[in-house]
């Protein structure tokens, strides 16, 4: 484990251990931003900012920059009844990618 995931999984139980994680908003894009910028405010300039650059991993591009505002508007009215429906929010979340990633992903900009 490298020191940027030691010490984001340290943030990640403090956020569930002081209580923070209950102020985060359930199922949208600000919530997400709300923890991104929680976990890596002080590792990385670009926490909890939507993305601006295409970025991939492998061979897989995640959602392009240019439309990446629609998507996560679209995703954040996916339906959250059911295990299955957040299930499907959650891969569309994970396929649209909103933060820039370091270490433990490729990034190519196009």
């Amino acid at each position: 484990m490298n020191e940027i995931d030691k010490k984001s999984l340290e943030k990640v139980k403090k956020l569930f251990s002081s209580g923070a994680i209950d102020n985060v908003e359930i199922g949208t894009t600000k919530g997400l931003q709300q923890i991104h910028k929680y976990l890596f405010d002080s590792l990385y300039d670009f926490a909890g900012i939507i993305r601006k650059e295409n970025i991939s991993k492998g061979n897989f591009r995640f959602g392009n920059s240019l439309y990446l505002e629609d998507m996560l508007n679209k995703i954040e009215t996916m339906k959250e009844t059911t295990l299955d429906d957040i299930i499907d929010k959650y891969v569309e979340m994970n396929i649209a990618h909103p933060f820039l990633e370091e270490m433990g992903a490729v990034q190519e900009f196009g």
